[in-house]
């Protein structure tokens, strides 16, 4: 449940980020949010939180006029998702 509140957490700090910086590019706004996942130590869930933020990111890439609320919902349908494939990618890295 925590990482997902992080991950929801992330999301926001995009969101917030692209309405201080509304033409920030993808690279800009995840830059920002990494100072936030740096304080976290678990490295799974930086992954996590990563991955989150970077969905939140690519959805407003293709879909520009997307509210915050339409967002966060999105990344939100799709959090179990998103960990289980941050997991796998992690297992990966660990070999």
């Amino acid at each position: 449940m925590e990482k997902s509140i992080k991950m929801i957490t992330a999301v926001s700090n995009v969101l917030s980020y692209r309405k201080l910086h509304p033409s920030a590019s993808s690279e800009e706004i995840l830059r920002y949010v990494s100072k936030f996942i740096s304080n976290e130590k678990e490295s799974e869930t930086k992954i996590s939180i990563l991955a989150a933020a970077a969905k939140a990111t690519s959805i407003i890439e293709r879909k520009p006029m997307s509210s915050d609320r339409e967002v966060i919902k999105i990344v939100m349908d799709e959090l179990h998702k998103i960990i289980e494939e941050s997991s796998d990618n992690s297992l990966v890295d660990k070999r």
